[in-house]
């Protein structure tokens, strides 16, 4: 993966390592959340995790990150009974938020931002919501369709 996410570190809710060096050749998305446990991010996990069950048949990760400790992002994905991997862009602080231009250092958060990833590691699409607004993931898993 080129450019500035390489080596970059991810821990998930379990406090295991994610290198993106690891999904060199794949193509990927990466969901980026404001925070757990908060009023939208927490509405958008079901259309998240449909559109991470049907990329992963496909080989596609999607990678839903926030800037949260491993332990919240345990304990956020248990209390909404979800599959789907958490990951923590928590240290460095925001690392993966920055490298993608979508920290906001206002709030110490990243935006509500998804991006999609070629095999190249090349940005291919981006979207971005309003403060306080939800993505339509459907839009998402149509770019990922067509990949």
């Amino acid at each position: 993966m080129p450019g500035a996410l390489a080596g970059l570190p991810l821990v998930d809710h379990d406090g295991g390592a994610l290198q993106f060096d690891e999904l060199r050749g794949t193509p990927c998305a990466i969901v980026l959340l404001p925070g757990a446990f908060t009023p939208v991010c927490t509405s958008e996990l079901p259309d998240i995790e449909r559109a991470w069950r049907e990329a992963g048949e496909r080989g596609i990760p999607i990678l839903a990150v926030t800037c949260d400790a491993p332990a919240v992002l345990a304990a956020w994905r248990e209390h909404e009974g979800l599959a789907l991997p958490l990951l923590s862009d928590f240290w460095p602080h925001g690392a993966l938020a920055r490298a993608l231009d979508a920290f906001d250092e206002a709030t110490g958060r990243p935006r509500r931002t998804s991006v999609v990833l070629d095999a190249a590691g090349r940005e291919v699409w981006r979207d971005a919501a309003r403060p306080g607004g939800a993505r339509d993931m459907g839009r998402l898993a149509a770019v990922l369709r067509d990949l």
